[in-house]
Formats: structure tokens, C-alpha cells, sequence
């Protein structure tokens, strides 16, 4: 079995196994600041949100909701992405052999080599 080195908050004693959850912690919970978001539901595992705080809503269901589309995201990573490269945004990514269009990448590099193989197999040679 792994034995994890442990994180001990000095004022209360809560322990923690990463070391960047102490620093929250600290900073939000013992440390007296006060976060810029708090949930209203008591004991809720989201006490400070980001620099998106107006664009996200907590669901009843613990999913994380975009306010402006309405999208929601059990993970609050993949609303901030969503925030960050797809909500009210034109894909930035063009295929270079049709009018396809991604946001992401990653995804027109897969619709190139599915769609135009050939041609992007002999792009990248």
C-alpha cells in the first residue's frame, strides 16, 4: 500500500494529501479571506469559483451550468474550457483542403486524416 504524504493545516488540523489543497484551504477557509463566490448550499464542495464566476451556475444535481447557453458539465474544468473556446465563439481552425471548421486542434487534425487522408499524409511527409 502507498503512503501518501499528508498536509496538515496548522490552525484547524484538517488533513490533505496534496499540497495545493492545503494552500486553498488556508488561503479560503482558515485563512479568513473571503472567496468572491460561495455557494448557497451549506457544506458545498465548491467554495470559490474564477474569473467566470458571472457565466457559471451551480445545478441542483452538483453539474456546473453555463449561464449563457444553458450547457451544463459535471466537471467545472470542462465548463471553463467550454467558457474559454466554444461558448458564442467562431472555430478558429480551418481545413486547409474544405470549408470544415474546428475549435479545437486536435479535432481538425482527426478530420483531416479521416476526410483527406491522402492528402494529409502527403502534407506531412
Amino acid at each position: 500500500m502507498l503512503d501518501f504524504e499528508k498536509y496538515a493545516c496548522n490552525i484547524c488540523g484538517k488533513v490533505y494529501t496534496d499540497k495545493s489543497n492545503l494552500r486553498r484551504h488556508m488561503k479560503f477557509e482558515c485563512g479568513g479571506l473571503e472567496p468572491r463566490f460561495r455557494c448557497p448550499e451549506p457544506g458545498c464542495c465548491h467554495p470559490q469559483l474564477s474569473v467566470y464566476d458571472s457565466s457559471i451556475s451551480i445545478e441542483e444535481d452538483g453539474r456546473f451550468g453555463c449561464v449563457r447557453c444553458g450547457k451544463s458539465y459535471k466537471n467545472r474544468r470542462h465548463l471553463i474550457r467550454h467558457l474559454k473556446y466554444e461558448c458564442g465563439r467562431e472555430p478558429r481552425f480551418s481545413c486547409t483542403f474544405c470549408p470544415h471548421r474546428s475549435r479545437y486542434k486536435t479535432d481538425l487534425k482527426t478530420h483531416m486524416f479521416v476526410k483527406h487522408a491522402d492528402q494529409f499524409l502527403k502534407q506531412n511527409q
